[in-house]
C-alpha cells in the first residue's frame, strides 16, 4: 500500500508541473478568458479576473463584475480527475476605489489545493491606477490509511496554510493603449508541511502591453520568474489576440503560453450600460511536453451589472428614446408629481452653421461630431436631476484621431445664453461606438 501511495504522489507531482516550465503549485489558470488569451491579461483587466491578474485593473472597471468558471485539465492522461474551480467578483466603490475577492480551488481526489484573495484597486483619474493583493494558501492531503502509515504525514501533518501579497500598476496614456505590471508573492511562503523544507510558492514580476485596434486586442506579457535556489530568473512568454465581432457579442480568442496552444470564445448578450451575461469557453492543448492528452477544458459564466440608483421619494422618473439620434435617451427626475400623458420629449438635429454661432465655437478649431437640440414639456422649475445617454463612432475617433479623453459633452442654455461642460463617463462599446451618460440639473 505504501508504494501505491508512492506512486500516486509522484504522478500528482508531475501533472502539477507538467507543459508549464516547472510553474509552482498554486499558480492556477485563472478564469475562461485569461485562459483563452494564454495569460496575458496583465494589461488589460478589465473584469472581475482583475483581482487575481492585476489589482490595478480593478480601479477602471464601473460596474460590478462576477465570473465563475470549472477547468478540467489535461483530459484522457489518466485515470486522475483534475479539476479546478474558480470564483472572482469585483465591487466598484464610487470615488473610492474597486474592492474584490477571488477563490481557486484544485482538487485531484488525494491532494487540494485552495486560494482566496482580496483585492483594492486606486488610481488618479483614467491613467494611472494601483491595486495591492492580499491571499491565503492552503493545500491538503488525504487523511486516509495509507497516509496515516507514512512517517512523513504522521509528523507533520496533513495540511499546511500561508499567506502571500501582491502588487499591481498599470498606466493608460491613450484610450488605446495599456501597460500593466504586477509582482506576486513578495514574501515567498513556504508551503512545505516540513517547517525546515524550502516549498515556497517563488516571487514573478509579470510586465505586459496591450491595444486595441478596430476589433482587434492584441496582448503580450513577460513573466519573471524568481528561481532563487537555482540562482536566476526564469522566463515565461504570454501571448494572446481577442477579436469582437457581432456588435461585441461574441468574442474570439487564440494564445500561446509555455508551450500551450490557447484558444477559446465567449458570447454577450445584454445592455452595455446595464445588465451583461456572457458564456465562456476556453480551450488549452501542450504541443509537445504531453502527447496522451486530449488537453485542458474550461467553461464559465461572466456577470457585469450596474447598482439601480436609489430615487428620494416624492420625485417622479421619465424616460426618453431618441432612435437612430447619436443622444440615445435621457432619462429625468422631477420635483413633483406629473401627468405622464402630458410629457414628452424630442431630438432633432441642429445646422451647423447655425450651432456654431449659438455655442460660439470656431470651426477651424473645434471638431464637433454633431449638434443635437432636445425639447420637453417639462418645465425649468421641475427639474431635480437629468441624466443624458450618448454615443461616439469609434470610425470618426479614429478619423480624425481624436483622443476619448478629450471628448466634451456641451450644454446651451437658451434663458441665459450660456454654454456649460457636462460631466461624462464611458460606461461601455461594442463594434462600432463608444457610449457615455453625462448628467446635468435641467435639459
Amino acid at each position: 500500500m505504501r508504494k501505491m501511495t508512492a506512486v500516486t504522489v509522484l504522478t500528482l507531482l508531475f501533472v502539477l508541473t507538467i507543459s508549464s516550465d516547472a510553474k509552482a503549485s498554486f499558480e492556477g489558470e485563472g478564469g475562461v478568458r485569461m485562459m483563452g488569451l494564454g495569460g496575458a491579461f496583465v494589461a488589460l483587466s478589465d473584469d472581475a479576473q482583475a483581482v487575481q491578474t492585476n489589482p490595478a485593473g480593478l480601479w477602471f472597471l464601473d460596474r460590478y463584475h462576477l465570473t465563475m468558471s470549472y477547468l478540467r485539465q489535461y483530459v484522457g492522461l489518466n485515470s486522475d480527475h483534475l479539476g479546478y474551480s474558480y470564483f472572482a467578483f469585483a465591487s466598484p466603490f464610487a470615488g473610492w476605489g474597486t474592492m474584490g475577492v477571488y477563490n481557486g480551488f484544485l482538487d485531484t481526489g488525494f491532494y487540494r489545493e485552495n486560494v482566496f484573495g482580496v483585492s483594492y484597486g486606486f488610481g488618479f483619474g483614467d491613467i494611472l491606477s494601483f491595486g495591492v493583493l492580499g491571499k491565503i494558501f492552503w493545500k491538503f492531503y488525504a487523511d486516509n490509511e495509507d497516509t496515516r502509515q507514512d512517517p512523513f504525514f504522521r509528523e507533520f501533518g496533513f495540511n499546511k496554510r500561508n499567506f502571500a501579497v501582491d502588487i499591481g500598476m498599470m498606466f493608460k496614456p491613450a484610450d488605446m493603449f495599456s501597460f500593466g505590471v504586477i509582482a506576486r508573492n513578495l514574501n515567498r511562503p513556504n508551503m512545505s508541511l516540513d517547517p525546515d523544507g524550502k516549498d515556497r510558492i517563488p516571487m514573478s514580476i509579470t510586465m505586459g502591453v496591450s491595444s486595441k485596434f478596430l476589433i482587434f486586442t492584441p496582448l503580450v506579457d513577460v513573466e519573471l520568474v524568481d528561481q532563487k535556489l537555482a540562482g536566476k530568473y526564469h522566463v515565461r512568454y504570454h501571448f494572446g489576440l481577442e477579436a469582437q465581432v457581432l456588435d461585441s457579442t461574441l468574442a474570439l480568442r487564440g494564445g500561446y503560453q509555455n508551450e500551450q496552444i490557447t484558444t477559446g470564445m465567449g458570447y454577450t448578450f445584454g445592455s452595455p450600460d446595464g445588465f451583461q451575461m456572457g458564456i465562456e469557453y476556453a480551450f488549452l492543448f501542450p504541443i509537445q511536453s504531453i502527447k496522451s492528452t486530449y488537453g485542458s477544458h474550461n467553461v464559465g459564466v461572466s456577470l457585469a451589472f450596474a447598482e439601480k440608483e436609489k430615487k428620494p421619494k416624492g420625485l417622479r422618473h421619465f424616460e426618453f428614446t431618441y432612435p437612430g439620434r447619436d443622444i440615445t435617451s435621457v432619462g429625468v427626475d422631477t420635483l413633483r408629481e406629473l401627468e405622464p400623458e402630458k410629457v414628452t420629449s424630442t431630438a432633432s438635429p441642429l445646422a451647423n452653421t447655425e450651432a456654431f454661432s449659438t455655442f460660439r465655437l470656431d470651426p477651424e478649431e473645434e471638431e464637433v461630431y454633431t449638434f443635437i437640440q432636445i425639447t420637453s414639456t417639462i418645465v425649468r422649475e421641475d427639474f431635480e436631476r437629468v441624466e443624458i445617454r450618448y454615443r461616439v463612432s469609434k470610425h470618426w475617433l479614429t478619423s480624425n484621431k481624436i483622443d476619448t479623453r478629450t471628448l466634451k459633452l456641451l450644454r446651451y442654455d437658451d434663458t441665459t445664453g450660456q454654454t456649460e461642460e457636462l460631466e461624462s463617463i464611458k460606461v461601455g462599446e461594442d463594434e462600432l461606438y463608444l457610449y457615455f451618460i453625462a448628467t446635468s440639473g435641467v435639459l
